[in-house]
């Protein structure tokens, strides 16, 4: 599959240092979504993207703490009408000193990522009524529901990740 990835929308935030960074939990097996999703008849929906860059500190295992840019490559499929969505997504961590990704090779292999977590294990949600106008071919921009998509990603007791759906 061959994807554009030149229409990604970028936001900020500051207010992420108490992110995990371990890799290996990429999902949680005790997320059960809240509402009833259709992930089937999500499938055949177009693929969306969105990119959200945040700032913090972190510790390391020596308990020193840096300043790190974390980067959220998030794809999605999503009905307009009912609000379902299905994701799957891929962070980046690095030095603040290097600043976030410039190269695009790397952002598009980050985005590759997502897709593949995407494919084989989405995290089904459902977003506000507020915000499904968002989900629209037509839509100006995703904001809204780029940062409910966070705000889930974030949620899990623990500081772990939620990018994809149970392994």
């Amino acid at each position: 599959m061959d994807y554009d990835f030149s229409d990604v929308e970028s936001n900020s935030d500051s207010n992420n240092s108490f992110l995990s960074d371990v890799a290996s939990e990429l999902s949680d097996p005790d997320y059960i979504p809240e509402e009833e999703v259709d992930v089937g008849k999500l499938e055949s929906k177009k693929l969306r993207k969105v990119r959200y860059i945040s700032h913090g500190t972190v510790e390391n295992f020596q308990g020193e703490k840096t300043r790190v840019v974390r980067e959220y490559f998030i794809v999605f499929k999503a009905n307009k009408r009912t609000g379902d969505l299905i994701y799957g997504a891929a962070i980046s961590r690095r030095p603040e000193s290097l600043g976030p990704l410039k190269d695009n090779a790397l952002i598009d292999e980050h985005y590759k990522t997502a897709i593949s977590r995407l494919d084989k294990k989405p995290v089904p949600m459902r977003i506000s009524e507020d915000y499904r106008h968002q989900l629209g071919k037509s839509a100006t921009h995703r904001e809204d529901v780029m940062y409910e998509i966070v705000v889930l990603i974030n949620s899990r007791p623990g500081g772990k990740f939620l990018i994809g759906g149970t392994w």
